[in-house]
């Protein structure tokens, strides 16, 4: 067999573009009757070759038929000023080449953008993949522990935009983990392909100003690809950093938790949650509220719809805290957020699997319920739970140190506080979204500087997760809202549904930890634990 070279193996194809047709650039490698089709990433003066030669051989081998392809505006391939997705451009021009070639169904290798494109070509045209492989492919999301765009993204630009050697030293530094393997070589051929192809660099400029999303969030879209994926990440990749350390540490802890949870079975979730002036608001804002019936508003991607919620008990539950000498006010279509569902959804596997009582705790707007008031009402609340013979999961949810973009009323402007006066309930998706795109926006910031937020407080978060473990909660009753404000971030009161719900739980049995998570996440703007319990009896 002869050798494989990037000369002999050389191929045209036109595809149709708009009605026009567009030259593209492809090696055709070996014969097999299965077909692997490889596609490169953006960097500038990447090549289907560059990318990719080194593998043709042993794909060949495997009797596997190998095409390597010059996407658009990369390579031998024509230029292109895209204004639109990059990666649904690529997935129709690969469309082109597997329908002007014959083929019914093909293997997809794609890295980086390649690995974008290969995930639009399955969901544009699934009928005609059979298996994928995808290497730091991304999905076009947000990381949510990098700062975006990422430190690689930025040295990409700055290649594109000026393609210096400097730069492009530069941009190695981050490209690989040990530069070592990067031979002089191997550099040359990446500035020449660079050089020879300037219209290739300034289009894509041209591009990225038109449309600065060529590669949208596919995230939402990802179950929907049912085929064999192989899945290839860099640890150390600096360009598409790989958030899996910690969110499997977090997911760890949420899977070990639902699986308590679901070992106990619970017949009764008793929940304490904040709200973040998307139910209540400054023109009548409680203490503390028993959701009668509620409804999740779906914000931050949570479930949206009704709660399975207990009227008649949630209104016995309320009328037992008032003859107790606890205020805590009711409402028969309580509107909840974030704060109900995310523990809903991710411990209990939905906002409607369990007979629920929602009880909001205010943690926001003052003047703000003490420490102690907040322990009453959780050991009010345990009080009566122990009148009903039943299996009772108390959950408490909130943020520990934090202090998100949330205004003031007493410094906000007119419109903003016709907002917070109760004219936030009632949204529109886009202003919701909005809402939260302001949120992401600012934990980008703060990834980048700290001092555009008030900082995380683990030395606080960890004090206050051993007064929990440790059921001393009344430890916390003289402590002052301004002092809580002032180390750690006036969002931090939140943590008093952690303070209700311990309580409700100690006054029915003593309780013991089973599990114990902390990390403070400026990418989240917050300081992110768990506490675990078991009544010591059970």
């Amino acid at each position: 067999m002869p050798s494989i070279t990037a000369e002999n193996t050389s191929q045209f194809i036109n595809v149709d573009h708009d009605g026009k047709p567009m030259r593209i650039h492809y090696n055709d490698c070996g014969h097999g009757e299965e077909v692997v089709v490889m596609l490169h990433g953006s960097g500038p003066g990447a090549t289907r070759w560059a990318n990719f030669h080194r593998n043709v051989d042993p794909f060949v081998q495997s009797r596997f038929r190998v095409l390597l392809i010059d996407l658009p505006g990369w390579g031998q391939s024509d230029p292109i000023v895209n204004s639109g997705s990059r990666s649904l451009l690529n997935a129709r021009v690969v469309k082109g080449i597997v329908d002007g070639l014959g083929f019914t169904k093909i293997h997809l290798v794609g890295n980086s953008m390649g690995g974008h494109s290969s995930v639009a070509f399955t969901l544009e045209y699934p009928e005609n993949v059979d298996r994928l492989i995808l290497m730091g492919g991304g999905t076009g999301g947000m990381s949510l522990f990098s700062p975006m765009p990422t430190e690689g993204m930025k040295r990409v630009i700055a290649l594109y935009r000026n393609p210096t050697v400097e730069n492009l030293q530069k941009f190695n530094e981050v490209f690989v983990y040990d530069n070592a393997t990067l031979s002089k070589d191997l550099l040359q051929l990446r500035l020449r392909n660079m050089l020879d192809n300037k219209e290739h660099l300034e289009n894509f400029v041209q591009s990225t100003a038109l449309n600065s999303v060529q590669f949208p969030d596919a995230t939402t879209r990802l179950h929907e690809i049912k085929h064999k994926t192989l899945i290839i990440w860099g640890r150390q990749d600096r360009v598409m950093p790989m958030d899996e350390d910690i969110l499997r540490e977090i997911d760890d802890y949420i899977k070990e938790t639902r699986r308590k949870i679901a070992e106990y079975e619970p017949e009764l979730v008793v929940l304490f949650a904040p709200d973040h002036f998307n139910g209540f608001f400054h023109d009548v804002m409680p203490s503390f509220c028993v959701g009668i019936e509620a409804h999740a508003i779906g914000d931050f991607n949570t479930p949206k719809g009704p709660l399975s919620t207990e009227p008649e008990l949630g209104m016995k539950l309320a009328e037992y805290c008032i003859e107790h000498d606890v205020d805590i006010a009711t409402s028969q279509r309580m509107q909840v957020d974030h704060g109900f569902a995310q523990p809903l959804s991710f411990l209990l596997g939905g906002i409607d699997k369990y007979p629920t009582i929602p009880i909001f705790v205010n943690g926001v707007a003052p003047p703000l319920p003490s420490f102690k008031r907040a322990r009453i009402l959780g050991e009010t609340v345990g009080e009566f739970c122990k009148t009903l013979n039943k299996r009772v999961l108390f959950l408490g949810s909130g943020g520990i140190s934090h202090q998100p973009p949330v205004p003031q009323y007493a410094t906000a402007n007119e419109q903003v506080r016709h907002v917070l006066l109760g004219a936030g309930k009632n949204l529109s998706p886009e202003d919701r979204e909005a809402r939260t795109d302001r949120t992401i926006q600012a934990a980008k910031r703060f990834v980048e500087d700290q001092s555009t937020l008030h900082v995380l407080a683990p030395e606080w978060d960890r004090k206050f997760l051993d007064t929990i473990a440790n059921n001393t909660m009344r430890s916390f009753d003289a402590v002052r809202a301004e002092e809580v404000t002032e180390i750690a971030g006036a969002s931090t009161h939140e943590v008093k549904t952690w303070v209700a719900a311990a309580s409700a739980m100690s006054v029915t049995n003593p309780y013991h930890v089973t599990g114990r998570y902390y990390r403070p996440i400026p990418e989240w703007i917050a300081g992110f634990g768990g506490i675990t319990a078991t009544s010591t009896n059970e």
